[in-house]
């Protein structure tokens, strides 16, 4: 590819070299005092190297770095990904993917993780609040007429394996830590699953096993007298958990 060209210069027989830009090697830069602008970040990103910067300098360990340094932060988005107008036929449609193999060396004792990201409400703060969320997802139909299948906020899949020897000790799908670990910390709930109210088909807030699950907790409102929302499974039968003048029965579902 060849090195890049200001606006106008002539095709052809003219040069396609402008040294103000070509030789602009700040990386290695020895003019004291020198510091880069967005100006020469976005350069640094035209040069197509394996390194890219947005508004800061490239990071050798670091493929892409994006770095709003000393900039207030209040209504902005650090990325965006917006298809404003877009359409498709059939077919998948994916906003986010990757999928990176790393061939591990023999004997090392390796740590892989594939989406790890933490916000931090740091310094500061005297008097204000922060409500912080850092996974918040939400699935949207606006202004469609055709039917939705099915809507998953969250689908973990399985672990895939195939190939090679390997010995796995533990498999968690979804592994919760100590939410209490400090005293600073007033109220704590692991697992919140509000109440489902307006759907017009079954109202399960939990629901565990096969199709004749294991437990079922019911949700959609206040169980009669005398009965609960809970069914527990007993051999191939599953029964609700009632009560009996002081004591806990059960009554086949």
């Amino acid at each position: 590819m060849g090195r890049l060209k200001l606006f106008g210069e002539p095709e052809g027989g003219g040069t396609d070299d402008h040294s103000a830009l070509s030789n602009l090697d700040y990386a290695h830069s020895g003019h004291s005092g020198f510091v880069p602008s967005q100006g020469e970040a976005l350069v640094e990103i035209l040069r197509v190297t394996s390194h890219m910067a947005v508004a800061c300098l490239p990071a050798a360990d670091v493929f892409l770095r994006v770095e709003p340094s000393g900039q207030n932060l209040a209504n902005k988005t650090l990325v965006k990904a917006q298809a404003t107008g877009a359409a498709m036929d059939s077919g998948t449609f994916r906003a986010l993917t990757g999928t990176v193999p790393v061939s591990i060396g023999s004997g090392a004792a390796a740590n892989l993780r594939a989406l790890e990201f933490a916000v931090a409400a740091a310094a500061g703060g005297g008097g204000a609040t922060a409500d912080m969320r850092c996974m918040y997802n939400q699935l949207q139909v606006i202004a469609f007429s055709g039917t939705v299948l099915q809507m998953v906020n969250y689908w973990l899949r399985q672990p895939v394996m195939f190939g090679g020897s390997p010995s796995v000790s533990l498999v968690r799908g979804i592994y919760i830590e100590n939410q209490g670990g400090y005293s600073a910390i007033s109220d704590v709930e692991s697992l919140k699953i509000e109440d489902i109210t307006s759907n017009t088909g079954h109202k399960y807030l939990i629901e565990a096993g096969p199709s004749t699950p294991y437990l079922r907790l019911v949700g959609g409102g206040d169980p009669p007298a005398n009965k609960s929302n809970l069914y527990l499974k007993f051999g191939s039968t599953l029964y609700r958990v009632v009560k009996s003048g002081d004591y806990m029965t059960l009554e086949a579902a």
